[in-house]
């Protein structure tokens, strides 16, 4: 007899909503989790709390370009000129994309802290660097999202 036990993906919390400042869209749950590729192990309120986390981040990262657009009289990101795509303006979807992105790295943060590591073998330490470069790749991708967002160009900076 093995002591193999199967465990199913947990299921998946309903979607909520997470409200956002005036001029920025709100955060659909399922659409994080889903482009997260999230399988509903972390539960709603770590989920809300990451997102919480990253709109206030991505937020104040973008808080200057906002306000130029507010003086310009946009209301809100979606009245800012883009061209669409998938029918929604290319601002508002690299906005969604730099939330998504920097609350997968607050979760992939948690994740680090909590990482139950492989015992002896000098696993642990690949292990680390793996969850580490992960946790790198989110948080490019929020900050090429946030110069998609204000329409500059991507700058990638590499000390030789």
């Amino acid at each position: 007899m093995t002591g193999f036990i199967a465990h199913l993906p947990a299921g998946q919390p309903p979607a909520e909503t997470v409200e956002n400042e005036p001029f920025w869209p709100a955060i659909d749950t399922a659409a994080v989790r889903e482009s997260g590729r999230l399988d509903g192990t972390h539960t709603s309120a770590q989920l809300r709390g990451a997102i919480a986390g990253a709109l206030i981040h991505v937020n104040d990262q973008l808080r200057a370009w906002a306000a130029q657009q507010q003086a310009a009289g946009f209301a809100t990101l979606g009245d800012v000129p883009a061209p669409r795509v998938a029918g929604q303006s290319r601002r508002v979807l690299a906005y969604q994309r730099a939330v998504a992105a920097a609350t997968l790295a607050q979760l992939e943060n948690t994740r680090r802290a909590q990482a139950t590591l492989p015992a002896g073998l000098g696993k642990d330490a690949r292990v680390l660097e793996s969850v580490g470069l992960r946790l790198d790749e989110h948080w490019q991708a929020m900050r090429h999202a946030i110069a998609d967002v204000m329409g500059r160009m991507r700058e990638t900076v590499d000390l030789i």
